[in-house]
C-alpha cells in the first residue's frame, strides 16, 4: 500500500510540473505574439492579425474551456461573463484608429447630420 501511494504521489508530481510547463508555455505564446503584434513583425493580411488572435484564443483557452461547460450545465459565472465579453470586443474591434468612423462619416452624402454646429 505504501508503494501505491508513493508512486501516486510521483505521478501527481510529474503532472503537476507538466501541466505547468504547458501554462508556462502558453504564457511565453501570448507574450511572444504581444511582441510580434505591437511590432508589427508578421502580419502576412492587412486588416486582420493572426498573432493576436492566436494569442487571445491560446491564451484564454482554459476560460473558454471552463465557460462552455457552464454554458451546457446552464450557470452564468465569471467565466462564461468574460467570455461574452472577450467575444463582443472582438467583433466589434477595429484595427485602425476608432477616429476613422467619423472620417467616413463627413464623405457621407449625408454628412451634414455628423457635422458639429458650433
Amino acid at each position: 500500500m505504501l508503494e501505491s501511494q508513493t508512486h501516486d504521489r510521483e505521478h501527481a508530481q510529474q503532472e503537476g510540473e507538466h501541466i505547468e510547463w504547458l501554462e508556462l508555455g502558453r504564457i511565453g505564446f501570448v507574450g511572444l505574439a504581444i511582441i510580434v503584434t505591437w511590432l508589427r513583425l508578421w502580419q502576412p493580411l492587412p486588416h486582420f492579425d493572426i498573432a493576436g488572435f492566436a494569442a487571445v484564443l491560446i491564451g484564454g483557452y482554459p476560460i473558454f474551456h471552463e465557460a462552455f461547460a457552464d454554458l451546457l450545465s446552464r450557470r452564468m459565472t465569471m467565466e462564461l461573463s468574460m467570455t461574452i465579453a472577450l467575444v463582443s470586443a472582438l467583433a466589434t474591434l477595429r484595427r485602425k484608429n476608432p477616429s476613422r468612423i467619423f472620417d467616413r462619416a463627413k464623405q457621407h452624402p449625408r454628412a451634414s447630420l455628423f457635422a458639429s454646429t458650433d
